[in-house]
Formats: structure tokens, C-alpha cells, sequence
């Protein structure tokens, strides 16, 4: 979006302010400045003169000799515009002036043309950048035309011979280009009043002209008020104003600069005076010639199929349904008949023309939401588009056409207005935001007064109570009494110390005179404030305290908010004992080559009903093979194993995730009972089987878990399961516990930790699983609360400075026996050195019977303050084969 610095003066005084400081502030308190352009500059280079005669070239039939004066001398210039004559004046480039296009400059330079010479140039609007400000222009640009005067009491172009055209035409103007990207959430910014407002908040400046208070046209007798009628909720409000008496011509000169430097061509007076206000007030609105209308009711309405609809761009569009319509009723009408599409494009059959002398017009909002949706499935975006998606206010309604009208009645002295008329909201809302000092001060992270709170909103015309008492004004741009002082002034002063330089830096200034007033009021360590925001800034914008927070920083100055380190509270993190689980499981499994997966919650029901069920519905599943929540991690980990089984040698997975128990918590509002969570932990390892059987791999992993699980301080057992597992092999399953102890009856009712063993063959191959893998699958939830309950109870006891003595045995064991018998034992012995026993090797096979197997165990013994002679480590072997033969458990020869 484009900003006209000399339009924005009209509001409040910029013309002061370097461009370069402007810039900064505004792209560091509200939006990024793209770029910044010089509008008509070239106006400053070509110089006013005086064609005093001419001769047609000898050469060349539309070639004419001119004789210029540029003040000073008399020159001959060759000019082959149709419209050059003696006597008038002209925009003059003498030699050495470069203008035009900056990308492809134009460098004047005394030439010979057709054998002629010519020392300089004759201009066209189009050659110095001017063709928007003069459009149509057949020819060079004649500056004594009547068009040119802006009040007719200029004095006339021979008073600026030799001096540059912008002496005559003040035109030149700074033009700002706005990220529009930075200001989408602001629709208020999207028009050169709202920037104005903003300027003067950033620089202390009063609004000294305020459109939006334009008065209502005189009511004349005779015009009649259309009926308005908004159905389905197609408008927020609607307002509507008819006019007699006008005449459709060009547009005077001062409208047709303020359009241009924006990049708006102008039309005719009417249309430019209704994208005039567009531009100034960001309110879109729409003038329909009466006679083509042809009813009493205008209606707005959504649109239903197959609505086509002539639009001013010259196309038959197609309305999407649901869509914003405004429709013509009664009258000559004998059917509702679509003359626009509602906040984006007028129709061209009531379009304004040449011979149009009554006309209506239009001033609405519209549901941003709808806007949006038919603008996503129309090729077509307009300016009147691009606001009403971003929500306007329905207080700028009315204002909006009243300022219409007086434009209007500016460019037609003649015309007459009828009643106003209106439907729906038309006042808006003012959001009310209630939050406190310290507040304040703990997110912008520095000690602002409630002074500055106060002038700071204040200044953003925000209303601000203080502990329930309303604040005086400070002074802001929306004060009436500085507006009425500016406005006699005619410049809109800005306050001492409110330069370029130093204007918008609000921390480093003192709080006015009328700002101290607020202390009274103010007077607690931490006030509570309400603050009341102005309409245009409560549609979809300011609306909770963060927002204050906001408005307060970028006021204030991000850069001058002091620079302080970070001074934390030193203090202990909470104790997380499930987390910190997480992270020994993890770890101890990552040590020994595995790889955390995340699976999928969801599966299908058929993977989902060997554990117990279908499972819970998805109602939205991403594809119709996951549409349950998946009861057992089992299926998606044996998945990621036959993925990977012909990418890796081995596949080592751990999944540390949830499973979902339909109907299982317990609420007497069945809607409410919600699935049960159940965190599990699934371990899958494929070995090489060149280098280890599967057996072997199973012993491995099941040592590491029992690593793990007796660093936890925990007593497991490790058992052949009375029920065996479907998944799982029949010769190869166990069963993992804890052992309750003393003071853990609190836990009697999670003994069951999990199962491991080999994956059943007919199981693997339903997933393509074609090696042998290990699987253990378990419950996380029973670990935490044995975990947390053993920390309660743990106890400390120093290490010994002795060696471990280590010995081994081996028994003979049935295929069915658990190989945790002989474990047991040993611990019911408790003997004192024994400090632990762990599963070493199974074997199977020759000499041994088919239905055994020999198991050897590790033995780790120590005394604390003495090394174990062979002596002591024989007597407590013999002790522990003594106890094994007791049991009927042989010793392998």
C-alpha cells in the first residue's frame, strides 16, 4: 500500500519530519517500509518557458522549429506534438536534465534532428512521469489550461518563466510503500487517516482534521429514500445516501495528484471521489447511477446457485454460492435483480457514465469471513476486497458517507442530498481490557509508570481507568481541544520537544502537564487499569492484555528499553520421577544399540482385535486402514522391524508410547468417560543370525532389561508365564513381576510387569516379518509406581573396597521349568557375600534329552572389608548346589 506524505499532512503536521527519521519510526513502532518514492520529481528538473513561434521542419511533415523562451534566452527546440502553437507555455527539460523512468533514464543533449538542431525538449506528461496526474493527454502538457488552477486565484505560468514546473504545480510529493504483510492484522491502517493517527501517537502530535467528522448533507426535499433490507446476515450494517444534481467530468487537480501519487488513474469525479475516500478512511463504498437502478428497496442478500453478475471490470462473473449480493427490488423491478457483489466489485450496468445525474450511494460492512471465502474462488481481487477481508469497523459507516457526500458536494456546488438511510450496526464495538502495573511491567521487562501507561494509550485513543476512576486526558491526537487549536493555527503544532529527533521516544520524556494530573489517581504500587479501545481497533485486533503489552512496547520504543541480563531465582527443579525413568529406560537401551521409533496411534481393526478388541473409532481416520486407536504398540513395532529387516543386518527398536482402552474410566455422564490412556513400552530386536541365533539374541535383551530393572531397585522375577501369549513363541516366552515385599501392599494390584520372547512365526508372517525377532512388551505405568514407591523406601550403603569374587554353575533344567527357580533359591538362601546372580547361557541339544536344557549362571560374591579366600568362595558354591539338588535341580556333568 502507498502513502501520500502531502495527503497525511492534511491530518496531522508531517512536512516537518525527515523522511529518513519517519521511516525508522514507523518501521520500528507499527510496519515495514518497503521503499520510499519521490512522486513527480521530475517536475522539480523540467523548467516552465514560452513557445514564442514556430515553423514546420523542412524535413519532416510532423516536425515543428520551435522558438522557446526559458526566461533568460531564446532557444530552438524541435517539437512533433499535434497540440504545440505559439503562446502558450510549456514543461521545458534544457540539455543536461536527466528525467524519465530511473530504470531507463532520458539524458537531454543538444542534437541535430532530420539536419535541425534542437537544444532540448518540449514534455509530455508521460516523458517526466505525470501520465496518472494527466491522463488521455494527446500531446505535450499546456500549462495555461484552466484545469491546471487548484483555487483559480494562482497566478499564471508567465510569473514562473525559467523556474522549475513543481513552482507552479506543488505537486511533488513523498510517497511511502508499506509491507502490506505487516499491517493485516491493523484494518484500520489500511488508509491514510489511520497512519495519521499513528503518526501522531509515535511523534506526540495532535489530529488537527479528523474526516470522520464530517457533518451530514443538507436533507433536500424531493429526493426518495430507498427501503434497506439485509437478510441472511450478508451485512454487519448498511447505509445509503441519494443525490440530484450531478455532473460527471474530470476530476480538478488537486484530487487527480492525490490519487496518482498513490497509483490510482483517474476516472471522473464522482468515482475518484469515491476512491478518494477509500483511500483516506479505508471505508469502501460505491456510487450507482439511480435511473439504472430502477427500484424502491436495495437489498443485500446471499447468493444462491448459478448468479452471474456484469462487474465493472468488463466480465460476466460467476457469484460463488454464499456469497455477498446487493440486489434491486421493487419499483420497475419486477424481480430481485443483482446490481453488485457485495465488497468487492460493482456491477456495470448501474455504473456511473457521462450522462449520469442521480445517483446512490453506498457506505457498508460486510462479514470478513464471507468476503474471504468468495474472493478464494473468484480470479479477482480490488482494493474494496483487500479492507473488507480484514474486518472494518461499523462505526466508520455513516462517517464514511457523510465524508462522501461532502466531497462530492466539493466537485458539484449544484447537488442536492436526500435522507440518509440505514440498516444494522452502525456504532461497533469498544473492547474492554482490565490488567495491572505489575503485569505490565513483568512482560515489557522494565519499571514503566502508570503515567506513561496512561499517555501512551491515551495518545493510541484508548479510553484508561485507573483503580476505577477514568484518567484525564493527556493530550492525545483525538483531543478536541488541541484539534480546535490546530485547526485555527492551520499547521496542528506538535508539542515542545516532539522534533524529528526526539519526537516518539517516549521513555526519554516527561509526562505533560496535564499527564501528571493521572498521579492522583495512580497513586498505589500497583494500579489496576481498564482500558476501553477505540472502535476501529476492537475489530479483530486489540482485545486481551497481551495486546496493551503490545501497544505499550512499540509507543514506548523497543529500542529504548534498557538492556538488562537475566537474573533468575536460583532454585531446584522440581523432582520428575516418571521423566527421569523415561530418560534410564531410554538410556540404558540406547547403550546397547537400540533406537527409539514413534509409531502411529492409529491402526486398523483388524491389527486392533487380537488384543481385545476393534478399538475406538476415529471419526475423521487419515486413511481408511488406520481408522482405530491402536490397543497394543505390538503390530505398528513388528511393522517398522519386516520395513527395515532387508535394509540392517540387525533392528534394534524400543517404543515408549500410549495404547488406547476404550470405556474404561469411570464417570456417571457416559458422554463423558473417556478412553484410558495406558503408556507401554515395546522392545524389538532382530539379530544377525550369522553371528548369533535368535536365542542368543533373546538372552541378551532379556539381559539388559534385567540390568535395568535391578539399577531401579526393584524386585522382578523372570518366570515361563502360566498363560501363554499368542504372539509370542510357546517354546520361547517369559513372564516379568515384581516381588512386593514389606510395605508394598499399596501395590499388590500391579505385580505384572510384562512378557518377552520370541515373535510367534505365524504371528511375524501375517506382517512379513521373515527373520526371527525378540519382543518384550510391557507396562510403563506398573514400572513408574514401583519405581516411585521403592525411592520412598530406598537406603544407602557405602561400596566395598574388596574385589568381587565370580564363579559359574550349571544345571539341567526341563524344557517347561523357569529358569528363574535356581535364581530364587539362591536369594532365599541370603547369604550375605552373594550380592547377585544373573542368567548367563541356555543350552539345547546333544547329550542332552530332547525336553532339556542346560542353563549356566553367573555368581558375583564380596565381603566389605575382606577379599574371599578360595575357601570361602568353594563353601558358598557347595552351599548353593547343596540348596539345588534340595529342589531336585541337577548339576549338568
Amino acid at each position: 500500500m502507498k502513502l501520500s506524505l502531502n495527503w497525511i499532512n492534511q491530518y496531522v503536521k508531517v512536512q516537518d519530519l525527515p523522511v529518513e527519521d519517519l521511516v525508522k519510526k514507523l518501521t520500528l513502532a507499527t510496519c515495514e517500509v518497503e521503499d520510499v518514492i519521490h512522486a513527480f520529481q521530475d517536475m522539480d528538473k523540467v523548467i516552465v518557458a514560452r513557445v514564442d513561434s514556430l515553423e514546420k521542419h523542412p524535413d519532416a511533415d510532423k516536425l515543428n522549429i520551435c522558438q522557446v523562451f526559458d526566461g533568460k534566452s531564446t532557444l530552438q527546440v524541435i517539437c512533433g506534438a499535434p497540440n504545440v502553437r505559439p503562446g502558450i507555455h510549456v514543461m521545458f527539460a534544457p540539455v543536461g536534465v536527466t528525467i524519465g523512468d530511473p530504470a531507463q533514464p532520458l539524458k537531454i543533449e543538444k542534437r541535430k534532428i532530420r539536419g535541425v538542431e534542437s537544444s532540448g525538449m518540449i514534455c509530455a506528461p508521460a516523458e517526466v512521469g505525470a501520465d496518472l496526474l494527466f491522463p488521455d493527454r494527446d500531446g505535450i502538457l499546456i500549462l495555461d489550461d484552466e484545469e491546471l488552477r487548484v483555487d483559480g486565484n494562482e497566478p499564471g505560468p508567465e510569473k514562473f518563466l525559467g523556474k522549475p514546473v513543481s513552482a507552479l504545480l506543488p505537486l511533488t510529493d513523498t510517497v511511502l510503500d508499506i509491507d502490506n504483510k505487516s499491517i493485516t492484522h491493523r484494518p484500520d491502517l489500511w488508509c491514510h487517516f489511520g497512519f495519521a493517527r499513528e503518526i501522531a501517537a509515535i511523534y506526540r502530535r495532535s489530529i488537527h482534521f479528523d474526516p470522520l467528522e464530517t457533518e451530514s448533507p443538507a436533507t433536500a426535499k424531493g429526493i426518495p429514500a430507498y427501503n434497506i433490507e439485509i437478510r441472511n446476515q450478508a451485512a454487519l450494517g448498511y447505509s445509503g445516501l441519494s443525490a440530484n444534481g450531478i455532473q460527471v467530468r474530470p476530476s480538478p487537480l488537486w484530487l487527480r495528484a492525490r490519487l496518482a501519487a498513490v497509483g490510482q488513474k483517474s476516472i471522473s469525479n464522482i468515482v475518484d471521489a469515491s476512491n478518494y475516500v477509500m483511500l483516506e478512511l479505508a471505508q469502501p463504498n460505491h456510487a450507482f447511477d439511480r435511473n439504472k437502478l430502477g427500484c424502491d428497496t436495495i437489498a443485500i442478500d446471499l447468493s444462491g446457485k448459478g448468479i452471474q453478475v456484469d462487474t465493472l471490470d468488463d466480465e460476466t462473473t460467476d457469484v460463488p454460492e454464499q456469497s455477498v449480493l446487493i440486489l434491486a427490488e421493487g419499483g420497475q423491478r419486477k424481480k430481485s435483480h443483482p446490481v453488485a457483489v457485495g465488497g468487492i466489485i460493482g456491477g456495470s450496468e448501474t455504473a456511473i457514465s457521462e450522462d449520469t445525474t442521480e445517483i446512490f450511494l453506498e457506505s457498508a460492512t460486510f462479514p470478513r469471513e464471507r468476503i474471504r471465502r468468495t474472493l478464494s474462488r473468484l480470479p479477482l481481487r480490488t482494493d474494496s476486497a483487500v479492507r473488507f477481508e480484514k474486518g472494518q469497523d461499523p462505526a466508520k459507516m455513516v462517517p464514511g458517507l457523510n465524508r462522501l457526500a461532502a466531497i462530492i458536494q466539493k466537485l458539484c456546488p449544484e447537488a442536492s442530498f436526500g435522507k440518509l438511510v440505514k440498516s444494522g450496526d452502525s456504532k461497533g464495538t469498544n473492547n474492554k481490557i482490565k490488567t495491572d502495573l505489575n503485569f505490565l511491567r513483568s512482560r515489557l521487562g522494565f519499571d514503566i509508570s502508570a503515567d506513561e501507561v496512561i499517555d501512551t494509550m491515551q495518545r493510541l485513543s484508548f479510553r484508561v481507568s485507573v483503580d476505577g476512576k477514568e484518567a484525564p486526558a493527556t493530550g492525545g491526537p483525538k483531543e478536541k481541544n488541541a484539534r480546535k487549536s490546530d485547526a485555527k493555527s492551520g499547521a496542528g503544532k506538535a508539542k515542545k520537544g516532539a522534533g524529528s529527533k526526539s519526537g516518539g521516544n517516549a521513555g526519554k520524556k516527561k509526562a505533560s502537564g496535564k499527564a501528571a494530573m493521572s498521579q492522583s489517581i495512580a497513586s498505589g504500587e500497583n494500579p489496576e487499569f481498564l482500558f476501553v479501545a477505540p472502535t476501529f481497533r476492537s475489530q479483530y485486533d486489540v482485545s486481551i492484555p497481551e495486546d496493551i503489552i503490545e501497544e505499550l512496547g512499540r509507543i514506548y520504543g523497543y529500542d529504548n528499553i534498557p538492556e538488562t541480563g537475566p537474573s533468575p531465582a536460583v532454585q531446584s527443579i522440581p523432582r520428575n520421577d516418571r521423566r527421569n525413568l523415561e530418560r534410564l529406560l531410554k538410556q540404558a537401551f540406547r547403550s546397547h544399540g537400540f533406537y527409539e521409533t514413534m509409531n502411529y496411534s492409529f491402526c486398523s481393526e483388524a491389527e486392533n482385535e487380537p488384543f481385545g478388541g476393534p478399538g475406538l473409532k476415529i471419526l475423521n481416520p487419515v486413511n481408511a486402514s488406520q481408522g482405530r486407536m491402536r490397543l497394543s504398540q505390538i503390530p505398528g513395532i513388528i511393522k517398522q522391524g519386516a520395513l527395515n529387516q532387508n535394509r540392517f543386518d540387525s533392528v534394534r527398536l524400543l517404543e515408549l508410547g500410549r495404547v488406547f482402552d476404550p470405556g474404561k474410566t469411570s464417570n456417571k455422564d457416559p458422554e463423558k468417560n473417556l478412553p484410558l490412556e495406558k503408556n507401554r513400552i515395546s522392545i524389538l530386536s532382530i539379530s544377525d543370525e550369522d553371528r548369533r541365533s535368535a536365542f542368543d539374541e533373546f538372552l541378551e535383551v532379556r539381559n539388559t532389561l534385567e540390568t535395568f530393572l535391578s539399577g531401579l531397585n526393584v524386585s522382578f522375577y523372570m518366570q515361563i508365564p502360566t498363560a501363554k501369549q499368542f504372539y509370542l513363541h510357546p517354546g520361547c516366552q517369559i513372564e516379568i513381576g515384581f516381588v512386593a515385599t514389606d510395605g508394598d501392599q499399596e501395590l499388590e494390584d500391579v505385580t505384572r510387569l510384562g512378557y518377552g520372547g520370541l515373535v510367534h512365526p505365524g504371528y511375524a508372517s501375517s506382517f512379513e516379518l521373515k527373520r526371527s525377532a525378540v519382543l518384550f512388551d510391557l507396562d510403563f505405568d506398573a514400572l513408574a509406581r514401583w519405581t516411585a514407591a521403592r525411592s520412598r523406601q530406598s537406603f544407602y550403603s557405602p561400596p566395598g573396597n574388596q574385589p568381587d569374587s565370580l564363579f559359574e554353575f550349571t544345571v539341567v533344567l526341563k524344557e517347561n521349568d523357569s529358569t528363574s527357580r535356581p535364581v530364587d533359591i539362591v536369594r532365599f538362601l541370603d547369604i550375605e557375600e552373594v550380592k547377585d546372580i544373573a542368567l548367563k547361557t541356555i543350552y539345547r541339544g546333544a547329550p542332552l534329552e530332547a525336553d532339556e536344557m542346560a542353563v549356566s549362571y553367573k555368581v558375583r560374591a564380596s565381603r566389605h572389608n575382606e577379599t574371599l579366600s578360595g575357601k570361602d568362595s568353594q563353601k558358598i558354591l557347595d552351599q548353593i548346589i547343596q540348596a539345588l539338588k534340595n529342589e531336585n535341580i541337577p548339576l549338568r556333568s
